[in-house]
This record gives structure tokens, sequence and C-alpha cells, in this order.
């Protein structure tokens, strides 16, 4: 449940610190830092804001999925061991096939 709740959270934030939304957060975090010492270090350094702004989207997003995603693996391979271990009806033909091959055996 936790797990799930942070990895909405990364996702839902990486989305947000997209390098593709920059021109419209970076703007509205100025306007509203604006006066302050935060305001003006985003308004100076929009590079290096850009950059950060990119790694924390990759960081976000594949820690994201990986969170989302590690249950789901685990019960995938749960499934498919039960899958692979249950018996499955025969076709006609192979029913057909295996009585031949039961005959010819004895």
């Amino acid at each position: 449940m936790l797990r799930k709740a942070v990895g909405l959270l990364l996702l839902g934030t990486g989305v947000i610190a997209c390098p593709c939304h920059l021109p419209l957060t970076l703007p509205l975090l100025v306007g509203l830092l604006g006066g302050t010492a935060l305001g003006s270090l985003l308004t100076s350094n929009p590079l290096i804001i850009g950059l950060g702004a990119l790694a924390y989207f990759v960081f976000a997003i594949a820690m994201g999925v990986k969170l989302l995603g590690s249950g789901g693996g685990e019960r995938a391979a749960q499934s498919q061991e039960m899958d692979c271990c249950s018996a499955a009806p025969l076709s006609a033909e192979s029913q057909q096939r295996q009585e031949v091959e039961d005959v010819v055996h004895k």
C-alpha cells in the first residue's frame, strides 16, 4: 500500500517536473516566489533548473514505474507457476492421439 502511494507520488511529481512543462511551470514558480531569494535563483539560472528538472524527471519516472510494477511481476510469476502445473483439457484430436499411444504402449 505504501509502495503504491510512493510510486504514484513519484510519477505525479515526475510529470510535473518534466522539462517539456518547464516553459509553463518556471514562470509560474518565478511569479509565486517573486521578491524572494529562491525566485531570483530561478530567474538567474534557468539552464541549471532545467537540467535539475530533467534529472528529477528521469529518476522519478523510473522509480515510480519500478515501485508500481514490482508487485505485478511476483503475481505474474505465481500465476504462471499455477498455470503450468494445472492440467489443461485436451482437444478431441489430442485425446484420440493419447488413446492410440496408450494402446501402442500396452
